[in-house]
């Protein structure tokens, strides 16, 4: 199913606001905590078991909002993988692959497109992989 302007922020929140086994996350840019709520919700932040796994780039330092971060690790995991450049939110059996950044911005004042999967093992290995290959994001940085 492709979704686009509204109807792609508003299954990707329905997706966090039902998430009940994993959140994995695959952008290089994410937004402001203010912002991101409002796109994910904090529904899914009170459950504990939730495998919680963040893919960005670190290299891009200043499109990464510090405290949105935080927020994300102290809830889960998070790596890095130099080059990142895809968009892939996998929720559960959900999964979006899209333009749109984790940001304000993505998703609220521009055009982006995703595609939206179910359960599709091909992406859960592409993850997987980058997951592996991706490096533990030191504290310092």
């Amino acid at each position: 199913m492709i979704l686009s302007e509204q109807n792609l922020v508003l299954e990707l929140r329905k997706a966090f606001d039902n998430a009940n086994k994993r959140i994995w996350i695959a952008v290089p840019f994410i937004g402001s905590w203010n912002s991101v709520e409002r796109i994910i919700g904090i529904n899914w932040f009170a459950k504990k078991n939730l495998d919680i796994r963040l893919i960005t780039d670190i290299r891009n330092e200043k499109y990464i909002d510090s405290k949105t971060y935080l927020k994300l690790k102290q809830q889960g995991k998070a790596r890095t993988l130099a080059g990142l450049h895809a968009k892939i939110y996998i929720i559960d059996d959900f999964m979006l692959l899209t333009s749109a950044n984790l940001s304000g911005t993505a998703f609220s004042k521009r055009y982006e497109i995703g595609i939206k999967l179910n359960n599709n093992q091909d992406v859960i290995k592409t993850f997987l992989k980058w997951w592996k290959i991706a490096k533990i994001i030191d504290v310092d940085w």
